[in-house]
């Protein structure tokens, strides 16, 4: 069945159970995300920084 109209489709959705399964990241934290982010980073200021794969790696922006 389709709803006609919006007030139906968010009662229909209200009436839902819902369940989360909780995946492997559930545990993660914004710190412990950003940590193991900065120790892939090279770093480097006059550098442009692209995904290869799975790494970050700095281009130079200029020859040199």
């Amino acid at each position: 069945m389709i709803a006609t109209n919006w007030w139906a489709a968010k009662q229909a959705a209200a009436a839902l159970p819902v369940t989360w399964a909780e995946g492997a990241g559930a545990k993660l934290s914004n710190e412990a995300i950003f940590t193991d982010f900065a120790a892939h980073l090279e770093l480097d200021d006059n550098a442009l920084f692209v995904l290869t794969g799975q790494r970050l790696r700095s281009l130079p922006l200029r020859p040199g």
